[in-house]
């Protein structure tokens, strides 16, 4: 979906076309357990931020040094620099209605967010939810530099039409972008989906 926002927030900066995605991962999954990755979430929540300061110090492309709990860097200078200035946008994943996440993702440049019951599974996000999201966010922020919600989705309804009434929806309660959740189930059904395209809102 791309559903332009309201007021200051309108997008990624132009000049290039990544967009880094960071999040403290789930410390459930194998990867974490299976090769003695710290699991800790508070741990892993302090790794990621001073990770972030640390990424954000290296693409300003002057002489860079870095010394906290976690992490040491020497100094350096790392080139060449990103075409996107001050530095690439970075999106903070997190579980909704958890704040830690939300309140991280705000001095950043997005948030992608997704809701989990307490059994596990994934369900939508209301677009209440996302008016509420994005006035926390908009509250949090000290800045009016461009900010992009982005709210995890599931997979495609069978009927297009009410998925993008649904998409209109959250779009005008604040999203910018909505993902469409794709199963692996094969190479030819990804590339089917490929070739369809997104689904947008308009």
């Amino acid at each position: 979906m791309e559903a332009r926002p309201r007021g200051d927030f309108a997008g990624p900066p132009v000049g290039g076309r990544l967009i880094l995605g960071v999040g403290s991962g789930d410390v459930l999954d194998k990867g974490f357990t299976h090769f003695g990755e710290e699991t800790d979430p508070k741990r892993r929540a302090g790794l990621l931020d001073e990770g972030l300061e640390i990424l954000t110090g290296l693409m300003s492309g002057i002489p860079f040094s870095y010394e906290g709990e976690h992490y040491s860097v020497e100094e350096v200078t790392f080139l060449p620099e990103p075409v996107q200035r001050p530095r690439i946008p970075i999106w903070v994943g997190g579980l909704w209605p958890k704040k830690a996440p939300l309140r991280r993702a705000a001095c950043w440049d997005g948030f992608i967010t997704y809701k989990q019951v307490e059994d596990g599974w994934q369900v939508e996000i209301k677009p209440e939810e996302v008016y509420q999201i994005r006035t926390t966010i908009e509250c949090e922020r000290t800045e009016s530099a461009p900010f992009d919600l982005v709210v995890g989705g599931d997979e495609r309804r069978k009927d297009w039409e009410e998925e993008r009434s649904v998409i209109s929806s959250l779009a005008e309660a604040g999203a910018n972008w909505w993902l469409e959740w794709l199963a692996a189930s094969g190479v030819e059904e990804m590339r089917r989906a490929v070739v369809r395209g997104p689904l947008r809102a308009g």
